[in-house]
């Protein structure tokens, strides 16, 4: 399997990571969520119900207790705070369940999800597989927001779609030892 995806670092993570340093940059974000952060937060726990109904026959959906954090046991710097956990209920196999709430803004913003998810993202399913090494894989479900605007500069949802986007630790070994390899 071909990796696709190079690695890059967005100057918005490094401006996190120098907060205490600068005080013209929000130390923590979650205080002041922007609309979409927000909507994000809500959305996570019908989203997860979706899921649930859609595959009542296949997984057992956990919710997580509150803010969870999962620690690598042989890596404690490695740590992953999860959307859900998927069990398969013929295997008993556990995936890992991430949810994500988007507005698209243009074309090329939803190329970003067309047949794959966006790097970033990505990564951080990558990065969720490095930390818990004893699940089979993640799957992300995506809501994807879609608005038309109006001549006065208002805005009304269109219509929006609910995407799956399953990655199986198998097919992805090399891109996760990338990954593990830089952290």
């Amino acid at each position: 399997k071909t990796f696709y995806y190079k690695i890059k670092f967005a100057v918005g993570d490094w401006s996190l990571t120098t907060a205490a340093i600068n005080p013209n940059i929000n130390e923590n974000e979650d205080d002041n969520p922007t609309r979409n952060q927000e909507y994000g937060r809500k959305a996570e726990s019908l989203i997860r119900e979706i899921v649930k109904l859609n595959f009542a026959d296949k997984y057992r959906v956990q919710s997580p207790n509150g803010y969870t954090m999962y620690v690598r046991k042989d890596k404690p710097y490695l740590t992953a705070t999860l959307d859900g956990i998927l069990i398969d209920l013929l295997t008993g196999e556990r995936w890992i369940l991430e949810i994500k709430t988007h507005e698209v803004r243009n074309r090329d913003d939803l190329a970003q999800w067309e047949n794959h998810l966006p790097q970033h993202y990505f990564i951080q399913n990558l990065h969720y597989q490095v930390v818990l090494n004893d699940f089979v894989g993640s799957i992300c479900v995506a809501k994807l927001m879609f608005f038309k605007y109006n001549d006065d500069g208002t805005r009304e949802l269109d219509h929006e779609e609910i995407r799956y986007y399953r990655l199986p630790r198998k097919d992805y070994e090399k891109e996760i030892a990338l990954v593990e390899a830089v952290e």
